[in-house]
């Protein structure tokens, strides 16, 4: 700085107006911390004007509007926050499942080839030896003939090498299973919440003679997901039902209320999707949530039948549904009474099923649903 600069600046620093040094209820300048000589400030600004408040405004007034506005700010921040974590965690997902898909559809694209060699095989060697034994065959020749038997030691030899490949065939299918596990464990890894942040449910199983494990991998699954921050209880028991299908009770209909009932067909899937009801049931602002997002979604959509949505697979007169651009149109289910309006929905049970079946794919075909169950399921 040079000696005039240097002059003006101790000459501004000896007449600037006092001022604020932050804000305060008299100067109005609540959201950042202030300059020397500034009233006012940034959003939403100093005065009564700024604020929306009229003259007759009492200080008390001016107070509530800014404690107010602070608290959308906030809400608007955490929104963000949590919309950004969303996004990051989807691309992660997305980005990580690239990699193991296409080392699944290399090994997919090895075996069919080995399959190609396979029938090439057996079409030029082993076809060939029947036709020439049947041939012997209407010559005259019988087991045990020198030419017979050559001929059935050669087929012996082809078939032990044809079983081979097929034992080769069978390794190739373990390995690309192995990889599609592997495909499925990283996305839920990288799902899961921390150990002390994540739900501690346990279920009454007693009644379930088989299943019994499968049912509690789908609870395992469920309390990697599900932050312990949502309203939840131990209190659901768990029933082996003679329907074809698994369902859930809600509480207040009848001596049944609160029940999961698991078909003999029923896996960890079917298990994970009932605690989705159950979930949305004890937790009411998640069913809340739920139910705003499906109107959105559904917006000037009128429901139709189930069974027109999806032919032939058995569903009741009754059952309606919006489809939406959902992947399944069960997604958009209608649940609706007259005494109870609204009282489920099937988005966080179709969605608990689509983060654990397929998260990447879930992910990219459809990023909204995705993002709607990540900041869900964290109570955000």
């Amino acid at each position: 700085m040079n000696k005039q600069a240097g002059a003006w600046y101790l000459g501004w620093l000896t007449v600037r107006p006092t001022g604020v040094q932050k804000g305060s209820d008299t100067s109005g300048n609540y959201f950042h911390k202030g300059r020397r000589g500034q009233r006012g400030g940034s959003l939403p600004g100093g005065g009564h004007r700024q604020l929306g408040l009229g003259p007759d405004a009492t200080p008390e007034d001016k107070t509530r509007e800014v404690h107010r506005l602070r608290r959308e700010r906030a809400k608007t921040k955490k929104k963000k926050a949590a919309t950004k974590e969303a996004a990051t965690a989807r691309a992660q997902i997305i980005k990580q499942d690239d990699k193991l898909k296409a080392k699944e559809q290399a090994l997919r694209k090895a075996q069919r080839e080995y399959e190609k060699e396979i029938e090439a095989y057996r079409e030029e060697y082993t076809s060939p030896l029947i036709q020439e034994k049947l041939k012997l065959y209407e010559k005259g020749y019988k087991p045990g003939d020198p030419e017979m038997d050559a001929l059935d030691a050669e087929f012996l030899d082809r078939r032990l090498k044809l079983e081979k490949m097929w034992t080769e065939h069978a390794r190739q299918s373990t390995e690309i299973k192995a990889v599609m596990n592997q495909r499925q464990e990283a996305a839920l890894q990288a799902l899961e919440l921390p150990k002390d942040q994540q739900a501690e449910v346990e279920l009454d199983m007693g009644s379930l003679r088989k299943g019994r494990t499968e049912a509690q991998a789908g609870v395992d699954i469920f309390n990697r997901l599900v932050s312990n921050r949502l309203e939840m209880d131990n209190e659901a028991e768990v029933v082996r039902t003679r329907d074809a299908r698994a369902f859930y009770t809600p509480f207040g209909y009848g001596a049944d209320a609160g029940t999961i009932g698991l078909a003999t067909t029923s896996g960890r899937t079917s298990m994970l999707h009932e605690l989705g009801h159950w979930l949305e049931d004890r937790d009411r602002d998640v069913h809340t949530k739920a139910l705003n997002f499906l109107n959105r979604r559904t917006s000037g959509e009128r429901p139709i039948k189930m069974r027109d949505a999806r032919p032939g697979m058995g569903y009741d007169d009754y059952e309606i549904t919006k489809v939406d651009k959902f992947k399944s149109p069960y997604m958009g289910k209608v649940y609706q009474s007259k005494s109870r309006g609204m009282y489920a929905t099937e988005i966080v049970s179709m969605g608990l099923e689509e983060l654990y079946k397929d998260a990447a794919g879930f992910a990219r075909s459809d990023p909204d649903y995705f993002d709607f169950m990540y900041n869900l399921l964290r109570g955000q």
